[in-house]
């Protein structure tokens, strides 16, 4: 009876905890690009010739030219490529404090002429933050990068390349990888967890003191 006793005061305790997840960042499906088939829960939008899709490596140009280099994925077996304007999107909810990073990678062949890699968050329409990285003429090679949000709420995650070229043919289009995306909930264990936590151990403790004096 006592055995059972403490095994139902536990699961009070855990109970609280368990359902503190519900509170965290928005689910981000395929964030590590491993449903390779195709860009699976993600939005594609593709302008101009530009396209996007799941690679498993990707050849890029790096300093000297024209010495290339093969990059394969920061994370699992495959990684987004994003080529010439195109961009991928998921919509997300969030709290104050909530994180999202991810691995990038970035590449065009037209330097001083505006392309761009983009991450964004868009609300309502409107971008509440936006990271670029313009002109790079060999790849930058993996790098991270994080937001942390100010505020709740929801909206788009938004990342892309832009061709700011008319030019279609490969060699002109900028080249973006995206990979390892990840999410984290600053959301703590709520009070109420802490204090029934409290009180458990409180009332294991006094039934422990109670043995030995009947012991």
């Amino acid at each position: 009876m006592k055995k059972k006793f403490r095994v139902l005061l536990l699961a009070c305790l855990a109970s609280p905890v368990i359902a503190s997840s519900a509170y965290a960042i928005g689910y981000i499906g395929n964030a590590g690009f491993e449903n390779h088939t195709v860009l699976a829960d993600w939005a594609i939008k593709d302008i101009g010739g530009g396209s996007a899709g799941v690679v498993s490596s990707a050849t890029l140009p790096i300093n000297p030219t024209p010495k290339t280099e093969t990059f394969t994925a920061v994370e699992g077996s495959y990684m987004a490529k994003l080529i010439g304007t195109s961009y991928i999107s998921q919509v997300i909810s969030w709290q104050t404090g909530d994180t999202i990073s991810f691995s990038w990678n970035y590449y065009t062949p037209d330097p001083n002429t505006g392309d761009t890699s983009i991450f964004s968050i868009k609300s309502g329409g409107e971008a509440i933050f936006a990271h670029t990285v313009k002109d790079h003429k060999k790849a930058t090679g993996w790098n991270s990068f994080s937001y942390t949000f100010e505020g709740d709420g929801s909206g788009e995650v938004q990342f892309g390349a832009y061709n700011a070229n008319t030019g279609t043919q490969a060699i002109q289009r900028p080249i973006l990888l995206i990979d390892n995306i990840r999410t984290t909930s600053a959301v703590p264990i709520p009070s109420s967890a802490l204090l029934l936590g409290s009180g458990v151990i409180g009332l294991l403790g006094i039934g422990s003191r109670k043995k030995k004096v009947q012991a």
